[in-house]
């Protein structure tokens, strides 16, 4: 069950304070041999990894580690006051955000 393994949860503040990124990060070291970033597809949560996570974490437990998170607006994740709608969220941009949680 994903709820037993070792999770991480925290948020992310993006530079420029204009939103706070929720991630979860699971498995239990930081050497492991393999470091997997799982992207949602625009308007869905992190949850949607669940089953992939928990299978990936049996099968490989102690060789994996695995960063899920919810873009901007979706989920646990936030915006400032400015709403959503205002700032484009094309892959460019969900990209540095991406990238700057990494």
């Amino acid at each position: 069950n994903i709820s037993d393994m070792s999770i991480k949860k925290d948020y992310f503040s993006v530079p420029g304070g204009n939103a706070k990124i929720y991630y979860e990060l699971h498995g239990s070291s930081s050497n492991a041999s393999t470091k997997l970033i799982m992207i949602m597809g625009s308007c869905a949560t992190l949850r949607h990894f669940d089953e992939n996570v928990e299978y990936l974490l049996h099968h490989y437990p102690s060789s994996i580690q695995i960063l899920i998170y919810d873009h901007r607006g979706i989920g646990h994740s936030k915006t400032a006051t400015i709403p959503l709608t205002t700032e484009r969220q094309t892959s460019s941009f969900l990209a540095r955000d991406a990238h700057q949680l990494i």
